[in-house]
């Protein structure tokens, strides 16, 4: 297994498991290549993305909402209509932005959203006219507060650039302006991830969710939190809600992939790799070893090779792919030919390279 440090913001990595192959003549990998988890990754020209996720006050999507992303003073930028209660906003420039969305028979929501990073999620729920919550809320998360936002921005930026010691300090005002917001709970589990102390940045993301259940980052990393302490059957909970909230994600799908084959539910790893490469397209390019290795456990050898051959004419700087494939090649050409497996590595001391 790669034993290489969990980095928040690092690019082009994934979680590494050991994943127990059942053929043992097959070289098994160090862990897995698939990108990072972090949501917070950029894109190569610095634009992030804005998720709105519109529903009812029972859950149901509610389609046919027009959300539009507005400027802070007013000007608006992008209209959409909602598609199975699902609205994307692309090439964003990180920053504040007046979200407002209706529907015939709801109240008008509005809110202020600050979209820092790629595939930021707002959950908008709205309620049919003249309704209100228990406590005269709209529903939703709550909105944090420009000061708290602010110094919230402070320590992403530190963690960015891998400087926790210059992340704390802007935290802890930010939990002093805003202590019960599940933002500031989830980037301090980023900052402990960043120091390599998974458990408290477990206790951190699991504060987040008692604040707001439906929080996807949280549910994301617990997942794989769990998946690192080797809790797959904890994890598949946590990444089932993720998957939930945000349908069109390909990331929950690619880590159930590694819970499932870690389990030996060789069928449901299969689909759910498939299922992470339909809804990620290029950005999943990743997941076809773990594809390939959810074949080799099932006993489609054939395929796993067709998966690999494919994978490695377009990533042929991927070793341990190029070494995975030549074993299965020689095993479907000499099939009563035992075969050496790779030595696996050690399990990684701190948890996975990743946010």
């Amino acid at each position: 297994m790669s034993s290489r440090r969990a980095l928040l913001l690092a690019k082009g990595f994934f979680l590494a498991v050991c994943v127990c192959i059942p053929c043992a003549s097959y070289a098994q990998r160090g862990g897995s290549n698939l990108p990072t988890t972090n949501p917070m990754a950029d894109t190569a020209d610095g634009r992030v993305s804005l998720v709105v996720m519109i529903r009812d006050a029972s859950g149901g999507p509610v389609d046919s909402a027009l959300a539009s992303l507005n400027s802070t003073d007013g000007g608006i930028l992008a209209q959409s209509t909602a598609a199975e209660g699902r609205v994307e906003f692309n090439n964003l420039v990180p920053g504040d932005y007046s979200l407002t969305v209706a529907a015939a028979g709801y109240d008008t929501y509005k809110q202020i959203v600050n979209v820092i990073y790629q595939g930021t999620i707002s959950y908008v729920i709205l309620r049919v006219s003249g309704e209100e919550g228990s406590d005269g809320s709209k529903g939703g998360p709550p909105v944090l507060a420009p000061k708290a936002r602010k110094e919230l921005m402070k320590a992403i930026d530190a963690l960015r650039v891998h400087k926790p010691d210059q992340a704390r300090e802007p935290l802890d005002r930010a939990l002093h302006l805003a202590p019960t917001h599940p933002d500031v709970e989830y980037v301090y589990g980023l900052y402990y991830m960043e120091l390599q102390d998974w458990p408290q940045a477990m206790t951190h993301w699991e504060k987040a969710l008692s604040l707001y259940p439906k929080h996807y980052n949280s549910l994301l990393f617990m997942g794989e939190g769990m998946l690192i302490q080797k809790k797959p059957q904890e994890a598949v909970g946590y990444l089932n809600q993720a998957a939930e909230q945000a349908p069109s994600a390909w990331r929950p799908h690619a880590l159930l992939a590694q819970a499932d084959l870690v389990q030996h539910n060789n069928e449901q790893a299969v689909q759910e790799a498939e299922r992470a490469i339909k809804l990620g397209h290029a950005d999943a390019s990743g997941v076809e070893p773990l594809l390939a290795d959810a074949l080799v456990a099932q006993g489609n050898r054939q395929r796993a090779i067709t998966v690999l051959e494919q994978y490695v004419k377009e990533h042929p700087q991927d070793a341990r792919a190029q070494k995975n494939l030549e074993v299965l090649r020689g095993m479907a050409a000499h099939p009563d030919a035992p075969a050496t497996p790779e030595k696996k590595s050690p399990p990684p001391s701190g948890g996975t390279s990743q946010p």
